[in-house]
Formats: structure tokens, sequence, C-alpha cells
């Protein structure tokens, strides 16, 4: 019976961290970026077709290039590089860490919290770049199965990205700044860069999962990593700065 209470105050305790991360992370300023980035996104893809760029094979390239390539690693920097700093700078994670929860549970709550603010926010993103495309051209089978497939790798993506950021968080007192760097400088240039230097970019790893899935654009035309590799690499990748974030918090003095 103990066990039992435990349990629920356990599951209470991380619904309670879950749903107040969530609320804090999307019901703010910068939820109006989001909708300005999928509005930006639109005008983009209608631009597009009116200029007969308007097989599937565009509409391909366009999302590889504007999500996974750009809005990815981007948005995912915006909403996860702040979450618990501006939770130690305001002094609400003292409420936190009152809870009933191991910090380790903690700190996996405030990452499953970002993981679905961003599959929230990506997938708005997408689904305005796609749907106005495609909504323009003609919305059949193959065009459906991209947008699943697009929708599936912002979420895989998601995982690593946001594991990574969150990290940082807790590392940096301002970890805008290596934020940008590895958003703009590591994954945009040097994941841009011809041989194997691209393979420390977590974006590699996400594209050559997408090359085995989709068939048209220029995805279907990436060299990249065996899919198994792909998604091992972004399994570990996860689990490792997770784990380097739960042993952090678990020593760090935040109060």
């Amino acid at each position: 019976m103990n066990n039992k209470m435990k349990l629920k105050k356990r599951a209470y305790a991380i619904h309670a961290i879950v749903r107040y991360a969530v609320k804090k992370i999307i019901v703010n300023k910068k939820f109006i970026l989001t909708l300005l980035v999928a509005v930006f996104l639109s005008v983009v893809c209608g631009y597009a077709v009116t200029q007969n760029f308007d097989t599937i094979a565009n509409g391909a390239t366009l999302l590889d290039t504007f999500i996974l390539s750009l809005f990815l690693p981007i948005m995912t920097m915006v909403y996860s590089s702040s979450v618990i700093r501006d939770e130690i700078e305001d002094k609400s994670i003292t409420m936190v860490l009152a809870s009933p929860l191991q910090r380790y549970l903690i700190y996996l709550s405030y990452w499953f919290a970002v993981m679905i603010s961003l599959s929230i926010v990506m997938v708005l993103i997408t689904s305005s770049g796609f749907f106005t495309f495609f909504g323009l051209t003609e919305l059949t089978k193959d065009a459906m199965k991209l947008y699943l497939v697009m929708c599936g790798l912002v979420l895989v993506g998601s995982l690593a990205y946001s594991a990574l950021f969150l990290l940082v968080s807790l590392l940096l007192k301002k970890p805008i700044y290596f934020s940008l760097f590895y958003a703009f400088v590591w994954e945009g240039f040097l994941g841009s860069l011809p041989g194997k230097i691209h393979e420390i970019a977590i974006n590699h790893y996400i594209r050559s999962i997408g090359a085995e899935w989709v068939e048209w654009g220029s995805l279907s035309f990436y060299s990249g990593t065996a899919l198994w590799c792909s998604f091992s690499v972004i399994s570990v990748l996860t689990i490792l700065l997770l784990f380097a974030g739960v042993l952090i918090l678990s020593e760090k003095e935040l109060t």
C-alpha cells in the first residue's frame, strides 16, 4: 500500500512539473516567434508554387532546407536553452526541488516538457509550410507520406537537440551564446562542409535517416550514414546528454 502511495505521489509530481513547464515554455512571447516562422515558411512555400517550383521533389527540398537544416536546431535552441536557467534566475526552481521527487526525475520531467513543447511547435511550423505548398499544388498519397516522414524527423531530431540545449541551460549562466554558436556555426557551417567533418553535426544523422525514408528532393540524394548507425548515434547521444544533466543537477547547489 505504501509503495502504491509513493508511486501515485511521484506520478502526480511528475505530471505537475511537466504541465507547469509546458505552460511556461509555450505560453510566453516566444510563441509569437513560432507564429512568425510559420507565416514566413507559408509565404516562401506559396511563392515557390507561383514560380512553377511546384513538384513533390521541390516541396521535399524546401522542407529539408527550412525545417531540418534551419528551423529545427534554431527553434529547439530558443525553447530549450533557457528552460532551467530561467528557473534558477527567478528562484522558482526551489519550489520544484521541494517536490517529493529525486532530482533525476525532475530533470527528466523538464526534458519531457521540452519535448512536448517542441513537438507542438515543430509540427505547427512543418504543417504550415507543407499544407501551403501542397494545398496550392496537389495533396497526393506521396505528399502525405512526405508530411508524416518530416514530422517523424523533427521529433527524432528534437530528442538530441533538446537534451543538448537543456544541459547547456543548466551549465551556463548565459546559455544563449553557446546555443547560437552551435545552431549557426556548428550545425550551419560545419554541417554543410564536404567530407567527414559534417558527421560531427546532429543534423547529419537526422538527414541520413531522412535519406532512407524520402524518395524526392535533396534528401533523396543525400549521402549519409547508415540508418541503424544514425538512429544509434542519436539515441546514444541523447542518453549521454541526459545522463550528464542528471549528474550535474544532482550535485549542483541551486538554492
